[in-house]
């Protein structure tokens, strides 16, 4: 399998930018019960720990796509900013959860946050990190903008495997396929 880094302005990237207010949420939480099983069981894994108890005064989303990531949030804020590098899914965001309190949407690349250091009590990204270049760098740049004792919370697949590359064959990757688009 070959796997390569997408970079802005490249023929194959605009073909995702255009397409994924479109397909995504279709492929990874609808068309198939296991794949949406999985995926939204990685948001609810990272929310298991902040009931309605816990308050985080600003909070910032990392690749929030089309934003389902917030529906699995129990914890109060005051300020929720969801953050993607693709406009057509932040709009999808916003259209989905317009005239909830509290929130803003951000067009921001995760590799480079346009925010001050110590910004944010939270930031949180689901299924993000395994797609971004230099991910050790990444993870210094979130941690740049959450406060001193913040949390950052964060998850990835656990790809890999014979079970998991035949299931991703199967279902993701055939999905992607249909599209035009190469999900490696």
């Amino acid at each position: 399998m070959r796997v390569k880094n997408l970079v802005a302005g490249e023929p194959e990237w605009q073909r995702w930018q255009d397409q994924a207010p479109r397909i995504y949420d279709r492929i990874y939480y609808e068309s198939n019960p296991v794949v949406a099983a999985i995926n939204n069981a990685g948001h609810t894994q990272v929310e298991r720990a902040f009931g309605p108890e816990v308050h985080f005064g600003r909070v910032l989303e990392v690749g929030a796509g089309s934003g389902r990531h917030l529906d699995t949030v129990r914890h109060r804020y005051d300020r929720y900013l969801l953050t993607d590098i693709s406009e057509g899914l932040l709009a999808h965001a916003a259209n989905r959860h317009a005239g909830k309190p509290g929130l803003d949407f951000a067009i921001a690349d995760a590799t480079r946050l346009p925010f001050p250091a110590d910004s944010f009590d939270r930031l949180v990204s689901i299924y993000n990190l395994e797609h971004l270049p230099a991910p050790h760098a990444v993870l210094e740049e979130w941690a740049r903008v959450v406060r001193p004792g913040g949390v950052l919370s964060i998850s990835i697949p656990a790809e890999g495997g014979i079970a998991w590359n035949l299931g991703r064959w199967m279902t993701t990757r055939r999905s992607f396929r249909k599209e035009g688009l190469d999900l490696d």
